[in-house]
């Protein structure tokens, strides 16, 4: 019974980091328009000593605005990586190199992540299993978001 309720709560994990993901903006604009994030022939290689591993192989892919999107497969098939590409985490991690091309509202996201205006919400972040959807997205608003943003603005994001 535990190991199905964990299950359960890590897809909703996936599906609650994307959906962050996908509501903040990356760029200059009205905070209020939607956001389409859009990739194509992402690559993922990994360097070690010994050796050169591919994580993500020439993925092609859209989420747009208002849509629900999971992201499923088992353990090591590259779930956390993609996330990791698509908020902007993954260039400055050692030993890893990206290519391919990310889009947000069709423009190119700036490099450096402080220029970035996006959250990632990573799946060890502590998740209330008594809270709402709604409530988990509010109160991680809440906690998140920078400070130059009113109470009331971190609500409208979360909504």
């Amino acid at each position: 019974m535990a190991g199905r309720h964990k299950r359960r709560s890590f897809m909703l994990v996936w599906v609650f980091c994307l959906s962050v993901l996908v509501c903040q903006g990356v760029l200059e604009f009205d905070k209020t328009e939607p956001t389409t994030v859009s990739w194509s022939d992402l690559t993922c290689t990994i360097t070690t000593k010994k050796q050169t591993k591919t994580i993500l192989k020439s993925l092609d892919g859209e989420i747009k605005p208002g849509r629900l999107v999971a992201i499923l497969g088992p353990s090591g098939s590259g779930k956390t990586t993609l996330l990791n590409c698509l908020s902007g985490q993954l260039p400055y991690q050692k030993n890893q190199r990206l290519t391919g091309s990310l889009l947000i509202n069709g423009k190119i996201p700036p490099a450096d992540p402080a220029l970035r205006d996006q959250a990632y919400v990573r799946q060890e972040d502590l998740f209330y299993g008594g809270l709402t959807v709604a409530e988990t997205l509010s109160l991680h608003a809440q906690l998140r978001l920078p400070r130059r943003f009113k109470s009331l603005e971190k609500e409208i994001y979360a909504n």
